[in-house]
């Protein structure tokens, strides 16, 4: 084994949470180097939809709706900043969302949770609606308008990330899996093949796989596959992304409608399967029929990082002194990067956090110790 000189952050993953969060490290003036075990940004950051928002927001957390709204205020600018900087178009896309219920105490129940969180709503009749495409649904089925929703395209901002961090001077290494081992009782170092590396400050962003790194411990984090596919229309069929009950469809800036997504627990495959394919089509054409002669481009799966709590730990471990967790975000991980980034990094410069970092704390009881 080699050792190499300390650097002050090392960042382990390298999808959208580890880019951002290296990102705010360097932006506070320190020192960071990512360590990715395949492709930047090639697992559940690629994979996911790129909803900015809460799909089922009257089950969340106020810990993960404050995270969310965070990002919701400040991907507007980022996104930007990021054409600007590398030229690559992360496609913020305020399209906003129509989500379906037939249920008036559920819309009752939505306009206080969206005004709570300062959001427009509007409630329409199915009679009311003007899509390209026709949605085929009930006419009792109440349309709740949340205009200020947007979506941004997974694959360009991770894009766009990747460029950004190298133009600032971030050190990406690829192909590279790390894994943490004891320098002493409270501290920890970085393991690559026959490297060690040592660091003032380690942060896991190892989503799905951040429970496999730390030694002689399991982090209550499990991967949870989804699959999605996407169809490509020959002109726009949908202004707006749609949820119905557990499926939902997102429009592209260019036309293409994703169909989403499966929760599946099924260990570390993330194997695309036909019948999810059959599945995700069929409710896609049930709910916008004009599909149905519309070819599927493309069909995948992707590990979202899970948690028995359904709150992300975003905190300095309570047992190493140099180690700090971003993880376990589950469908959310897009619409929590900015916030959860900026947490970590308040935490490690010692400045006041603008969101209450309490309720991401990890607590030694949701640990299980190795054998």
């Amino acid at each position: 084994m080699t050792t190499s000189p300390m650097t002050e952050c090392i960042v382990i993953g390298g999808g959208v949470m580890g880019l951002m969060t290296a990102i705010e490290l360097r932006w506070s003036g320190l020192t960071v180097e990512i360590y990715e075990r395949q492709h930047i940004g090639k697992e559940a950051s690629w994979a996911g939809g790129g909803i900015l928002g809460s799909l089922h927001p009257l089950n969340e957390s106020a810990a993960n709706l404050q995270l969310i709204a965070w990002g919701q205020r400040h991907y507007p600018e980022l996104a930007e900043r990021l054409h600007v900087s590398t030229g690559i178009d992360p496609e913020y896309y305020p399209c906003g969302m129509w989500w379906l219920t037939e249920e008036p105490d559920t819309a009752i129940a939505m306009q206080r949770w969206a005004r709570d969180q300062a959001l427009s709503l509007d409630i329409m009749q199915a009679s009311e609606i003007s899509e390209p495409g026709k949605l085929n649904i009930s006419d009792n089925t109440l349309i709740l308008s949340l205009p200020q929703i947007a979506s941004i395209r997974n694959p360009r901002l991770l894009r766009a990330l990747h460029h950004y961090a190298l133009q600032i001077g971030i050190t990406i290494h690829e192909n590279s899996p790390a894994r943490l081992i004891a320098q002493s009782p409270s501290t920890l170092q970085v393991q690559i093949a026959d490297q060690i590396r040592t660091a003032n400050h380690i942060i896991l962003t190892g989503g799905a796989w951040s429970s496999q790194i730390l030694p002689g411990e399991v982090l209550d984090i499990r991967p949870v596959k989804g699959q999605m596919l996407i169809f490509s229309p020959e002109s726009p069929l949908l202004e707006h992304i749609v949820v119905a009950g557990d499926h939902y469809l997102i429009p592209r800036k260019d036309g293409r409608i994703i169909s989403g997504s499966t929760v599946e627990e099924c260990g570390y495959d993330k194997t695309p399967s036909d019948t999810a394919a059959s599945m995700l089509a069929e409710k896609a054409c049930q709910l916008l029929p004009e599909l149905e002669t519309v070819p599927v481009e493309k069909h995948w799966a992707g590990l979202r990082p899970g948690t028995c709590r359904s709150t992300p730990y975003i905190c300095r471990h309570p047992n190493y002194s140099n180690l700090y967790l971003n993880t376990g975000h589950y469908r959310n991980g897009f619409s929590m990067a900015p916030g959860a980034a900026h947490l970590i990094a308040s935490l490690i410069t010692g400045t006041s956090p603008a969101l209450s970092p309490e309720p991401y704390t990890y607590l030694p009881e949701e640990t299980r110790m190795l054998a």
